[in-house]
């Protein structure tokens, strides 16, 4: 789909055509060929890593498939010695859509892969179990009713004298 959203924006850039609604038109298909791929970018590296190290591998994966692009505007320079500005964001679209191919195609299936098993191993392999929680007394002092109300406190009054402890 990149490869399609290239060749449009290509054609975008080069031909500029003369009427906004096919310039919005053309817009919104690049946008939607070229973006739409990142939706589906976010499932992948989560079904990529184990459930135990879930976390940290979606972390890193989405947060290091950033650091290449940042130096896109150094690339676009290093490319203008060879082509027109305009036109150095298409080998740079190409050559991302080609490692995200690559890279989806080298990574490992998932789709019959159980995960209950991991978080059933990651419990029996010896990690500590946390510490069970203290049951702490409630300290906070019942909410005296206002002079002239019936009834007892209002609802507000009720849920701040839950939530305001004393600290411990």
């Amino acid at each position: 789909m990149a490869i399609v959203g290239t060749f449009l924006y290509y054609l975008l850039i080069s031909a500029a055509p003369q009427s906004l609604l096919l310039v919005i038109l053309l817009t919104t298909v690049i946008v939607a060929l070229v973006i739409w791929p990142w939706g589906l970018a976010t499932t992948y590296i989560n079904e990529r890593f184990h459930t135990s190290v879930r976390a940290s591998g979606f972390g890193l994966g989405y947060s290091l498939a950033v650091v290449l692009p940042a130096f896109y505007a150094y690339y676009q320079a290093g490319l203008e010695k060879i082509m027109p500005f305009e036109y150095t964001a298409l080998p740079l679209l190409v050559i991302g859509a080609i490692l995200i191919i690559v890279g989806a195609a080298w990574g490992p299936e998932t789709r019959d892969v159980d995960f209950s098993e991991d978080v059933q191993e990651a419990g029996a392999a010896g990690r500590p179990k946390p510490p069970p929680e203290r049951r702490q007394e409630p300290t906070a002092r019942p909410v005296a009713l206002r002079p002239g109300v019936q009834g007892g406190p209002s609802r507000p009054e009720r849920f701040l004298s839950q939530i305001v402890r004393a600290p411990v």
